[in-house]
């Protein structure tokens, strides 16, 4: 089986068109987590909380893998962005839990911090600048382009890019 766990201003929808259609087909068991305070999703313990921390969101993959108690094998993790680092995080000190890990354009283990100097550094100011206004102001949820730039290829129709917007992004990003 299959875990997919997604990244910033997502939620577990964005693996279901393409990526766990594809692996079903391929003959895996897949599953996608919504992580607590994405898409909805509340804490049902604190539910005030609106920014859960990254502990939770481990300690919820290895309650989903118990309770869902998925196959005999062990389940592959296959995660996105922040999605990895939580991935990196759940399989700290329980890699008997999983068969293995698949990290696609991760967040690495020392976060964004020194990623962005890296940007800075390597890149400029506008690269960076779009990442600020992009994921701590959030622009990336309200502005078309901005949205296409970060999370789509650049091909891919307007009108889509468009209907995940309303549909996903500007609730995932709250």
């Amino acid at each position: 089986p299959i875990v997919f766990l997604h990244g910033s201003f997502h939620s577990g929808w964005c693996f279901a068109e393409h990526w766990m259609q594809f692996f079903s087909e391929e003959g895996y068991d897949c599953y996608s987590i919504s992580f607590r305070g994405t898409s909805e999703s509340p804490d049902p313990l604190f539910p005030d909380v609106k920014v859960p921390n990254i502990e939770q969101h481990v300690v919820d993959v290895l309650r989903f893998n118990r309770v869902m108690n998925i196959s005999e094998r062990l389940p592959i993790l296959a995660a996105h962005s922040f999605g990895g680092m939580v991935a990196m995080k759940t399989i700290q000190g329980n890699l008997d839990k999983f068969s293995a890990v698949a990290l696609f354009c991760s967040v690495p283990p020392s976060g964004n911090g020194p990623m962005t100097k890296r940007f800075i550094d390597t890149r400029g100011w506008e690269v960076t600048w779009d990442i600020t206004r992009g994921f701590v102001l959030k622009d990336a949820a309200q502005q078309p382009q901005l949205c296409k730039k970060f999370f789509f290829s650049e091909d891919m129709d307007d009108d889509k890019v468009l209907r995940y917007m309303q549909e996903h992004f500007r609730k995932d990003s709250n």
